[in-house]
């Protein structure tokens, strides 16, 4: 439209992470993560913080030298965008309104991976199965106010996300190509 809006908006986000590695016998190693974020938002006279633990674990297995097991877990946040949570409208044709949502919350996702791998001469080999979660995941939602489309970004329960990937490098010349 030709509307100018001005909007005063500020953000921080802060991050601290520490871990620490190991073996246990010769073929079992692991890795123990914890992290914490602090998360700020302020618009005019709305402002919110939020805290989250985000840890993060993992496992490997190698009974010889060209296999491995390996298993990772971590928790991530993802934040919403300035433009989400702005409290402007935008219209986008004479049907379509885009509008802020200064409701918006960040969000978690809580990732599971099982890699198998075989890595012996030229050749790698991998191929991992994968579990993500994401809680309370900002989505577009889309709703009709008298003859507008009204479309804007919302927290919904939450999805789940089964994944299965292969990979498979051929090193032409080992270690350089």
């Amino acid at each position: 439209g030709d509307t100018d809006i001005k909007t005063d908006m500020k953000n921080a986000e802060s991050y601290l992470f520490a871990q620490i590695q190991g073996k246990i016998a010769k073929k079992i190693g692991y890795t123990l993560g914890l992290g914490g974020t602090r998360i700020w938002y302020k618009e005019g006279a709305n402002d919110a913080t939020y805290y989250f633990l985000r840890p993060a674990v993992q496992l490997s297995y190698s009974p010889n030298d060209y296999f491995s097991i390996k298993y990772a877990f971590n928790v991530n946040t993802r934040t919403p965008s300035l433009g989400q949570l702005s409290n402007v409208e935008q219209q986008t044709d004479s049907y379509q309104i885009n509008r802020g949502n200064p409701n918006l919350k960040p969000y978690k996702t809580y990732n599971n991976r099982l890699t198998f791998g075989y890595n012996k001469g030229m050749l790698d080999l991998s191929t991992t199965f994968g579990y993500m979660y994401f809680h309370k995941l900002i989505i577009s939602t889309y709703s009709i106010e008298n003859d507008k489309i009204i479309s804007f970004a919302d927290n919904q329960k939450g999805q789940n996300y089964l994944y299965w990937s292969v990979n498979a490098t051929a090193k032409i010349i080992k270690d350089i190509w």
